[in-house]
């Protein structure tokens, strides 16, 4: 009821419905989304930014000039790796003001967020968006899940309403997730298809399945719902990771789907990308990470050399674990966004509680950085080995990280360096660079063997201990019920015959 409040307020204040919203980066490129309250033409501006945060120069202007609702502007002629500033404009409609940086051409620094499972509770989105916000992310990568239905114009309204300022300013990748595909409906599909803008659609199924190469981390996109064994997904696919490896064989490789390969949650393992051969056709092509959502925790662990994560605890109800698997290292039901910093040869990721406390953090570098750092120590060498946990008996993270702006010290041509590029609010200096580590240990460690008895009591604060669901939701497969609810409504209508078989008795 609130988003919906909130949608109505802004679409009353500026005419628009949804947006601006970014998407599609690219070095000399980018595409402002946005739909107009009522038909009619709009205008884009763009001015470069310069290092007192003044836009100068003579902007960059496009007009679309379609009697439309929903309009996709490409802006082009752009500077690669730089700041800019936009205005949004047109009849009907007040002038809107964002801020955006072109995706840089080399592997500079940057900085990005993951997460997923927006859907079904207002407030806790709205939270981890706000935390989200002081981040000053280059992009943000949602792993599916926007909203609950993806047929509801509502719940898109709602959905863009809670992320407007988040993504006025920051460009926005997704991937499609159940509750958007609502069992294949072709009304989910075309909305998410509606709203959602790619780089050029060479997928069997465009803006369901694409790939976004941003400085030196490039991401492929992919529906979990796909038939991956057969062409022609899988040839698409497969071509997309060789050509990855082949272009850019020191960037990093990450694919991101809804429902993942491995997960300890209720919905588990998806054993449909399992007997595709997903897994080794990732490991032969050397990729990164495989970031997934669907489950709604936060997890991550590596089977035989193919790391995962799991993000989807970004406003969804919460899901104890529900299996254990030997690949798993970290596992903890609890709200949270992932912030990812990429510079040089090695990404840092945190997992980050909405009050900006840390969940945990770990570091995956390039092989030759690997190798690096390997004949640079010892054995005995404390940049080598794990950090030690730094949690309470409940599994808490000691302090909160403040969050941090990149620290590159590169400059451009306009004279900013990508710190003073980002955005104007001001935040704490950053903390002292720890020392640098294979893999840091995590703040929640999974014991070796058995169960934690005490992880489910420990993983939320008391007032939140009840919004943790022990069952699945109703989407193990788009439309489906899992098992344990088809069975606990199966209980629930025999204790309902008896009372009634029992009352007639009573009354006879």
């Amino acid at each position: 009821m609130t988003a919906s409040l909130l949608s109505s307020t802004a679409r009353a204040q500026t005419g628009l419905r949804k947006g601006p919203y970014l998407m599609a980066p690219r070095p000399g490129a980018i595409t402002v989304m946005l739909e107009r309250a009522a038909p009619g033409p709009v205008t884009v501006r763009a001015w470069r930014v310069a290092s007192e945060g003044v836009a100068v120069g003579a902007p960059i202007e496009v007009r679309d000039t379609a009697m439309v609702n929903l309009h996709e502007v490409l802006v082009e002629g752009l500077a690669a790796g730089v700041r800019y500033q936009y205005e949004v404009s047109g009849p009907g409609i007040g002038a809107t003001e964002g801020v955006f940086n072109t995706a840089p051409q080399r592997a500079e620094p940057f900085r990005f967020l993951l997460y997923g499972d927006t859907r079904s509770n207002a407030r806790s989105h709205a939270s981890i968006v706000a935390a989200m916000r002081r981040e000053g992310p280059d992009f943000v990568v949602h792993t599916g899940d926007l909203l609950a239905d993806g047929r509801s114009d509502r719940q898109w309204d709602d959905f863009f309403s809670i992320e407007r300022d988040l993504l006025r300013d920051t460009v926005f990748i997704p991937v499609v997730g159940n509750h958007e595909l609502r069992n294949s409906s072709r009304i989910g599909i075309e909305n998410f298809r509606r709203y959602v803008n790619c780089p050029p659609p060479d997928a069997p199924r465009p803006e369901l399945d694409y790939v976004v190469r941003y400085g030196n981390v490039r991401m492929i996109l992919a529906n979990a719902y796909d038939d991956w064994s057969r062409a022609p997904q899988r040839a698409w696919l497969e071509q997309h990771l060789a050509q990855a490896r082949r272009d850019g064989p020191d960037d990093f490789l990450l694919v991101v789907t809804h429902w993942g390969m491995h997960s300890s949650g209720p919905h588990g393992e998806n054993r449909s990308l399992r007997a595709a051969g997903l897994p080794e056709m990732f490991r032969r092509y050397g990729v990164d990470l495989v970031v997934a959502g669907h489950d709604h925790v936060y997890e991550r662990g590596e089977e035989r050399g193919l790391r995962y994560m799991v993000t989807g605890g970004s406003g969804a109800p919460l899901y104890s674990r529900r299996a254990e698997h030997s690949y798993t290292r970290v596992f903890a039901a609890q709200h949270h966004y992932v912030r990812v910093d990429a510079e040089g040869d090695k990404l840092d990721f945190t997992a980050v509680r909405p009050d900006g406390t840390v969940l945990d953090r770990f570091t995956i570098r390039h092989p030759r950085a690997r190798a690096r750092v390997a004949a640079e120590g010892s054995a005995a060498d404390p940049s080598l080995v794990a950090a030690a946990p730094s949690v309470t008996e409940e599994g808490e993270a000691v302090a909160p990280v403040p969050s941090r702006r990149h620290a590159s010290s590169r400059h451009h041509r306009d004279g900013s360096s990508r710190r003073s590029r980002r955005r104007r609010d001001q935040l704490p200096p950053p903390p002292a660079p720890a020392p640098a580590v294979v893999q840091a240990a995590a703040t929640v460690p999974v014991p070796p063997s058995g169960l934690d008895p005490e992880l489910r009591r420990t993983q939320l604060p008391p007032h939140r201990a009840r919004r943790v669901q022990p069952h699945g939701c109703l989407c193990a497969y788009p439309g489906v019920a899992s098992r344990s609810e088809l069975g606990l409504g199966l209980i629930a209508f025999g204790l309902c015959a008896m009372g009634l078989g029992g009352r007639r008795s009573r009354q006879s």
